[in-house]
């Protein structure tokens, strides 16, 4: 999400209030909550 659309949008699609949240989880692999997200899983 991140590398798509930026910081702040990964921020608002995880549903956090701070940017620092976010960061910490920016390394790690979203392939399956984009799949969960469009209910393909």
């Amino acid at each position: 999400m991140r590398k798509a659309f930026g910081l702040k949008a990964a921020k608002v699609f995880l549903g956090q209030a701070l940017v620092d949240v976010t960061q910490v989880y920016d390394e790690r692999d979203f392939a399956l909550t984009a799949k969960f997200a469009a209910g393909t899983e």
